[in-house]
């Protein structure tokens, strides 16, 4: 879900609905702290299960174990339909995940 889309470092983008619709398979999400980062990636992880996409088809990357465990609770409590297994992983999950 992370590709060609950035927040700036101390803003959220100026049209969420650009950023929620963009039809590319990746997103990257920036900032400092307290710029909107997590809620741009709840938003944007609903719209995409909304409109058809799987929630296990979708992969989220948490800076620390403790952050993905966060935002993995936060999806679930948005998620109203079944999947097989929610990915929020570290670098390093990913990493092994993908070998």
């Amino acid at each position: 879900m992370l590709s060609n889309v950035a927040l700036a470092e101390d803003r959220v983008p100026l049209d969420w609905d650009q950023v929620l619709t963009d039809a590319s398979p990746a997103l990257l999400v920036q900032g400092a702290a307290g710029t909107g980062k997590t809620s741009l990636v709840l938003a944007r992880f609903e719209q995409l299960v909304e409109h058809g996409c799987g929630p296990d088809q979708i992969v989220v990357l948490a800076p620390t174990a403790s952050r993905a465990a966060a935002l993995a609770a936060r999806l679930e409590q948005r998620i109203d339909r079944g999947y097989e297994r929610l990915r929020v992983l570290t670098p390093p999950e990913l990493a092994t995940a993908a070998s």
